[in-house]
């Protein structure tokens, strides 16, 4: 999803992340896992997989979109891993993208 600097640029941004959301709900219902998981939950679990696979800072900035690593580094320093524990363990269970 592109965020254009715009009132129509974010309007078009969130019917596009409504759209996503609902897709994931559907997705999430399909996968039998419950919880409410939504494009911000989705993008936080792939940065702590890729975290815990050690992938590089500078991938991980990318795949988020960052345009300054410290960002990225701040993002990453700030995860409560005990929170995420559960629905990642649920999502790699489900998903053998990152092997």
């Amino acid at each position: 999803m592109y965020f254009e600097n715009s009132e129509q640029g974010r309007k078009r941004y969130q019917q596009q992340r409504k759209r996503v959301n609902r897709q994931i709900r559907e997705m999430v219902k399909l996968a039998d896992i419950d919880e409410e998981i939504t494009t911000y939950y989705v993008r936080h679990s792939w940065a702590t997989i890729a975290k815990r696979k050690n992938m590089s800072v500078a991938l991980i900035s990318e795949g988020l979109g960052h345009l300054d690593l410290k960002t990225t580094q701040i993002y990453l320093a700030s995860f409560d891993d005990d929170a995420n524990e559960r629905i990642v363990g649920q999502l790699q269970l489900k998903c053998t993208c990152f092997d």
